[in-house]
């Protein structure tokens, strides 16, 4: 009995003397929201196109994908246009890749950036005027505006 009612002393000096502090603690927490954010060439200069040489050079156009998830980037007319209606994409010249589509019916997938915040993508463009029936009038920098849609893969 003697030794319960000393460990009971113990125990009881022990609880006595007892402290604490707290301390507060800090985290940022990042990337838990998709951000989608592209960004695409503020012009595209298809250069001239006449009726013996129907067809523009192409011209790669590279977009960035600055979010921070994989994207699916589609380019439409902003507005019906009867000469842009013509323009053709590609994403590689050769390879299974290789197929040749009219704007609005072409879709391209980006992965999502890595460490550096940044991947990018390429694809082709070009004018092809060749089955355009219109030709009796000449137009001087004719213009129309792409939208390039974006959304997660």
């Amino acid at each position: 009995m003697k030794v319960y009612i000393f460990l009971f002393f113990l125990l009881s000096l022990t609880l006595i003397n007892s402290y604490s502090e707290s301390t507060t603690i800090y985290v940022d927490v990042l990337n838990f929201t998709d951000i989608i954010s592209i960004q695409v060439p503020s012009e595209i200069n298809l250069s001239t196109v006449t009726k013996n040489n129907p067809v523009s050079d192409d011209i790669k156009i590279t977009i960035n994908n600055t979010g921070n998830i994989a994207v699916t980037i589609t380019p439409e007319l902003k507005s019906p246009d009867e000469i842009f209606e013509n323009l053709v994409l590609q994403e590689r010249k050769s390879g299974n890749l290789s197929t040749e589509y009219l704007i609005g019916n072409f879709s391209l997938d980006i992965d999502s950036p890595g460490t550096s915040g940044l991947e990018d993508e390429y694809f082709y463009m070009w004018l092809d005027l060749t089955d355009y029936t219109n030709k009796t009038q000449n137009l001087l920098d004719h213009s129309a505006e792409i939208v390039f849609y974006a959304v997660s893969q």
